[in-house]
């Protein structure tokens, strides 16, 4: 509690004890006689209302935030699960884009009849996917044994 929430609290209790006709020793007695004046009733309730209007309105703030903060981790989420879909598509898409690649370079035959320059970009993609999925080259590429 703040002090003020504190200061509300303890005039209201001396309001409640003076209400309720408790018991007071003479200086509670006078100081409560003659310190709450309807006046000043009215003004702390008044307060009173205007501190709980605010704790309305900060938890209605804060309530929103939390809801907004869960509506976009929940959109980022399904934009994630989205982007990795479509990151294994475009993988498989390129993996099996090489693979006739891979069967002509394996194949020393056909080396013969494609043109170098053919040969080397052949080379070159597929150098690029293997370092794009991760896969290191073969022991004869490895040895700069191509064929």
């Amino acid at each position: 509690m703040t002090d003020n929430e504190l200061a509300i609290a303890e005039r209201l209790n001396e309001i409640e004890r003076w209400w309720n006709g408790a018991s007071l020793n003479a200086d509670e007695a006078h100081r409560s006689t003659t310190a709450i004046q309807p006046t000043e009733i009215v003004n702390l309730c008044r307060e009173l209302l205007a501190a709980l209007a605010q704790e309305r309105e900060l938890k209605a703030k804060l309530d929103k935030l939390v809801c907004d903060t869960l509506a976009t981790r929940v959109k980022c989420e399904k934009e994630l699960e989205n982007a990795r879909e479509r990151n294994a598509s475009l993988l498989k898409l390129l993996v099996e884009s090489v693979i006739p690649y891979e069967a002509l370079l394996a194949d020393a035959e056909s080396r013969k009849w494609i043109a170098p320059s053919i040969w080397g970009a052949m080379e070159e993609c597929r150098d690029k996917v293997r370092a794009l999925i991760g896969v290191s080259p073969s022991s004869r590429d490895a040895q700069g044994e191509r064929t």
